[in-house]
């Protein structure tokens, strides 16, 4: 029994044909990871250092934003 798959243009064709799915979606889970585990981090820096629950700096929200990119790419490109 043969089963016919129609994709709706090429691009889809190479995302489902190329197996990138399954590491987009870890890349995904453990950059989330990241932007949890940092921001609490953060927050519980400043707190300790007096500075109170005014929320995060612009260079902590940076270094949160650049490390869940980075996590991202690198999940991917090692699981590939």
């Amino acid at each position: 029994m043969q089963s016919v798959i129609v994709y709706r243009n090429p691009l889809e064709a190479a995302f489902w044909e190329s197996g990138l799915l399954f590491p987009i979606i870890v890349g995904c889970i453990f950059s989330f990871a990241v932007v949890i585990a940092l921001g609490w981090i953060f927050d519980t820096y400043n707190k300790a250092s007096g500075r109170g629950s005014w929320g995060l700096t612009v260079i902590q929200s940076r270094a949160i934003i650049v490390s869940a990119i980075i996590t991202m790419i690198a999940t991917v490109w090692f699981m590939m």
